[in-house]
């Protein structure tokens, strides 16, 4: 029995041994970025751009300027993730919300890795576009866009805050970065945001408000309704700011 047993131990510790399944070391024959994004680029370019949400123009240039901040170096073990590879797959979570476990099977990714790779892309993101594009939306309008062409924010986002913090940062900036393009029509499309006339103080109202639907429910009243001194000081402040440093020149025409 004893004999039996410590052969038991032995089985166990050998199949740990296998740290990857075997699928998955099939990534670089038949993961999406290897076989089908590969396709979609050279045959079909409007479904290339529906799964990335960007030409490929675009995706070429973002990558230039995340590169140096996600590449990493091989093993003699394995071969690195490239950064197309975890750019594109970063990319597809911000536009679809899919599961980590989705993207595992339709990456060849394992899921462990997966929560490594999105945050950091996210950040790379960001700090690579923050600089020449990143502006806060100002709108309501561009507010809803950005929910509207980023998936993930039509869903409850499971990671911690500092996680969700980056891929908010991370999708305002790719917002920014696509208007510029000259895909921004397709991005967009004629008469998507509301437009505000400064000198007279109106707004144009985007196309949007009709396609947004009932996506965002409204607010309902909460029993009590009585707030925090906490929120109480953050309100406080912020009328504060927004009264004295923050204001704008304009900001008077619109209340």
């Amino acid at each position: 029995m004893a004999a039996a047993y410590r052969q038991h131990l032995r089985s166990r510790r050998k199949r740990r041994t296998c740290w990857t399944r075997p699928w998955i070391l099939r990534r670089q024959e038949h993961g999406a970025h290897h076989s089908l994004i590969k396709e979609l680029s050279q045959e079909d370019h409007e479904s290339y751009k529906n799964f990335v949400r960007m030409t490929k123009e675009d995706f070429t240039e973002l990558l230039e300027k995340v590169s140096p901040l996600i590449v990493k170096k091989d093993t003699i073990m394995r071969k690195s993730i490239s950064p197309a590879e975890r750019l594109s797959l970063t990319l597809r979570y911000l536009a679809t919300g899919e599961s980590y476990k989705s993207l595992s099977y339709l990456y060849r990714i394992p899921v462990p890795t997966l929560s490594l790779i999105i945050p950091e892309t996210c950040s790379a993101i960001y700090n690579s576009l923050k600089d020449e594009y990143m502006k806060v939306p100002s709108s309501q309008a561009d507010w809803e866009k950005i929910a509207k062409e980023f998936g993930v924010f039509k869903q409850a986002i499971p990671l911690e805050p500092e996680k969700v913090e980056r891929i908010v940062l991370a999708c305002c900036a790719l917002h920014n970065f696509l208007r510029t393009k000259k895909s921004s029509t397709e991005y967009l499309g004629p008469g998507m945001v509301d437009e505000e006339d400064i000198e007279n103080g109106s707004v144009n109202f985007g196309t949007w408000r009709q396609e947004i639907g009932n996506d965002l429910p409204g607010l309902t009243q909460q029993s009590g309704n009585r707030s925090s001194n906490d929120v109480r000081e953050i309100r406080e402040e912020f009328c504060d700011y927004f009264n004295t440093n923050g204001q704008v020149s304009w900001q008077w025409d619109f209340l």
